[in-house]
C-alpha cells in the first residue's frame, strides 16, 4: 500500500540530503570573485570548474593530492580489513558449533 505523506516526507529528506551536494557542485564552477558576490545557488559570470580544480592540485606543491591518495590508501585498508574480519566472523558462525550459538 503506498502512502502520499509517506512520499512526501522521503522527497522532503531527500532534497534536504541532496542541497549540500547542489550547492557544492554550483559554487564550485565560480571564482572567488564571482563566490562572494552572486547568489549562492546561481552560477556566476564565468565558469571556473577546471581553473579551481587546478588550483587546488597544485597548492602548496600538491599537498591535496598527497592527502587524497592518504585518504584512498586508508579507506581500501579499513574497508579491506572490516571485509576479512566479516568474511572470517561469518564463516566461524556458519561452520563451527560453540555453546551460545
Amino acid at each position: 500500500r503506498r502512502s502520499v505523506w509517506m512520499t512526501v516526507v522521503c522527497a522532503v529528506f531527500a532534497v534536504y540530503c541532496l542541497f549540500p551536494f547542489v550547492y557544492l557542485l554550483i559554487n564550485a564552477t565560480k571564482t572567488q570573485a564571482d563566490f562572494t558576490s552572486t547568489f549562492g545557488l546561481g552560477f556566476g559570470r564565468t565558469f571556473a570548474l577546471w581553473d579551481n580544480i587546478v588550483t587546488v592540485f597544485t597548492y602548496q606543491d600538491g599537498i591535496f593530492g598527497r592527502w587524497l591518495v592518504n585518504t584512498l590508501l586508508y579507506v581500501v585498508v579499513g574497508a579491506g580489513g572490516a571485509t576479512l574480519l566479516a568474511i572470517m566472523g561469518g564463516y566461524a558462525l556458519a561452520k563451527f558449533r560453540f555453546p551460545g550459538r
